[in-house]
């Protein structure tokens, strides 16, 4: 055998039991395709698989070996009659491959790594991610940017985010308390709403936001962890500014 086909005794265990292998003695080629394959080994596949169609459309002599893979899902191997004419066909494409050019054709792999790029599936370093990359860095997209979009939308969910945060204030009584006012969370009578680590919720005045000192962020940790425990969500300033306050020498 070549390095290109294989006997199954000369192979590892298949997840699969196929006939034409097992007992016509039909060769295993190592080219193969699986779910988390690159758009060129899809390509190429494909081609290969025009190639034999064209010499044996009624695949008498040629098929394809679907294997079951711990790893990857599945695996798809091609197998051919030794001797054949697809047995040459298939050497020649794969020794193409091998020492000339590890595409067999460019127009095909183009057009797949297009539909791949449509549907959000490409590969990394996809060619059309990349050009789509620098036009938008460069503000050459169009209206239909795929970019665009996306950064509108995340920009439309940081500013959601945002809104359904809870502003808190954490201010300290001069005996050492400290508590944290909610200046949008409004109790009626002109208060606010208000938590301690003892006593938790409660109404209090707003006017102890100007009134007291505000409470420094390892003074307030604790209740703000305390806070986030019981189901409130700080907006990002709060935590913003405890890191700030924390990098000041």
């Amino acid at each position: 055998m070549t390095q290109f086909l294989f006997r199954l005794s000369e192979m590892h265990s298949f997840g699969c039991s196929d006939a034409r292998v097992t007992e016509r003695g039909w060769l295993i080629a190592t080219s193969t395709v699986n779910r988390d394959s690159s758009s060129v080994a899809i390509s190429n596949h494909r081609m290969i698989e025009k190639d034999l169609t064209e010499i044996d459309p009624d695949q008498a002599t040629w098929g394809v070996m679907h294997c079951s893979h711990w790893a990857v899902g599945w695996v798809d191997h091609f197998v051919v009659a030794p001797g054949s004419p697809a047995e040459s066909k298939i050497l020649e494409d794969l020794i193409f491959l091998e020492e000339v050019y590890p595409i067999l054709s460019d127009d095909d792999h183009s057009a797949l790594e297009m539909e791949q790029h449509c549907e959000g599936i490409c590969d990394e370093g996809c060619s059309h991610c990349e050009s789509e990359r620098a036009d938008h860095e460069r503000g050459d997209c169009g209206d239909d940017c795929r970019l665009c979009a996306e950064e509108a939308e995340e920009a439309e969910e940081a500013e959601e985010a945002e809104e359904e945060c809870d502003r808190i204030v954490f201010r300290k009584f001069p005996e050492g308390d400290v508590i944290a006012l909610f200046p949008d969370q409004p109790q009626g009578r002109g208060l606010i709403n208000s938590y301690q680590r003892v006593g938790q919720h409660g109404a209090a005045s707003p006017r102890l936001i100007t009134e007291l000192r505000p409470a420094k962020p390892a003074e307030y940790r604790d209740l703000l962890q305390e806070l986030k425990d019981i189901g409130y969500k700080p907006c990002a300033g709060t935590e913003e500014a405890e890191e700030a306050e924390e990098e000041k020498p």
